[in-house]
Order: structure tokens, then C-alpha cells, then sequence
């Protein structure tokens, strides 16, 4: 389908702001410097945007398909429900080392900057983060199922425990700028997988 030209000026307007709000944050992010790299004026983007609030929560949410976009991408490629496991963490050691979106992780770094100020944003980040937790829950429910996974476990206690491990892993490592936290966490999640979830 061919996109007319409002859409792709939109589109636009969001893959830079998405790096930008990823990159700088909300609050180092400004709307002439957008504009400036796209060589328009403010006025179009507010043509598209009523505020820099609205293409915040969009460049989000952006940001965060393209990212859930390619983890169930890899995660797809699994032969197995433990295999799908193992890919759903390793997927985050990759991000580190070539990242979907510039910058890091969105949902990690909107959530450190929004936690108090922007409200709209923490709650975007709430949701983000809840789908995330609901999707290894329902791998490891996937699992137990197919009579792969102990089924005397609680799926979204693993996933909870799962995913801020990954999430804490990855602020470590960029304020380091080490990636052995990753390799070790990694191999240590790993070994939950196998010995505490697997039969």
C-alpha cells in the first residue's frame, strides 16, 4: 500500500523523534532539533503532533513495536518452548551489542527519566513492560502445556523475576560500558531455565 505524503511526512517525524527521546531523553530532546534534522519547519510537526507530549508517547510506542517486533521474531525461530526461553533472554544481549532502536533500550530509559514526571509516559512504560511479562509468562504456561516445563511453578513469578534481571542487567552494563555483567546474568538465567522451570 503507498503511503501519501502526510503519512510518510508523520513517519518521518517519528523514526527521528524515536531515536531522539531514546538517545537524549525527554527533556534533552527539543522540538527544533527535530525539525532541523528533518529540514522542516516546528510548525510541521505540529501540523502532525498537537505537542512534544503526543510525539513522545508515540516515538514510544514506536520504538517499543520495533523492538517486540524483532524479540518475537527471534524467538520464533525456536525449535522448542526451552529453546524460546533461552532465545527470549539472549535476544537482550544482542540488543546490547546492536540495538533495534539508537540508544538503548527504550523502555528502560523512558522508565529511569518518566518515573516521576511524566505521567503519561511511566504509565505507557507500565504497559510496556506488563506486556513483556505476560509474554514470558505465557511461553513458560506454553511449556507446561507441552509437558516440557514443572508444572508446580508460578509463570509470572518467573517472569517477573526474569525480566528485571534483564532490565537491571542492561542499566549496569551501559553505566559500566561492560558487557561481562550481561554474559554472566545471561549464563545465570540460563541455569534458572534449566534447573528451575524445565523438567
Amino acid at each position: 500500500m503507498t503511503l501519501s505524503k502526510s503519512e510518510q511526512t508523520r513517519i518521518a517525524i517519528l523514526e527521528e523523534a524515536m531515536v531522539s527521546f531514546n538517545k537524549k531523553g525527554y527533556a534533552g530532546t527539543h522540538i527544533r532539533d527535530i525539525a532541523g534534522a528533518l529540514s522542516m519547519t516546528q510548525g510541521a510537526i505540529y501540523g502532525n503532533f498537537k505537542n512534544k507530549d503526543e510525539l513522545a508517547l508515540e516515538s514510544f510506542r514506536r520504538a517499543y513495536r520495533k523492538v517486540g517486533q524483532a524479540l518475537w521474531e527471534y524467538v520464533d525461530e525456536a525449535k522448542d518452548h526451552s529453546e524460546r526461553l533461552h532465545r527470549f533472554v539472549s535476544f537482550f544481549e544482542r540488543y546490547l551489542e546492536n540495538p533495534v532502536v539508537p540508544g538503548g533500550c527504550p523502555m528502560l530509559n523512558t522508565a529511569v527519566e518518566a518515573d516521576d514526571y511524566y505521567i503519561i509516559l511511566k504509565e505507557e512504560v507500565k504497559v510496556a513492560f506488563g506486556k513483556l511479562q505476560r509474554f514470558f509468562g505465557r511461553e513458560v504456561k506454553a511449556g507446561q502445556e507441552a509437558g516440557q516445563f514443572r508444572t508446580d511453578i508460578d509463570a509470572a513469578y518467573y517472569a517477573g523475576v526474569i525480566i528485571a534481571l534483564i532490565e537491571g542487567t542492561i542499566l549496569l552494563c551501559r553505566i559500566d560500558n561492560n558487557q561481562q555483567l550481561m554474559h554472566n546474568n545471561l549464563r545465570f538465567m540460563g541455569q534458572v531455565i534449566d534447573t528451575q522451570i524445565k523438567l
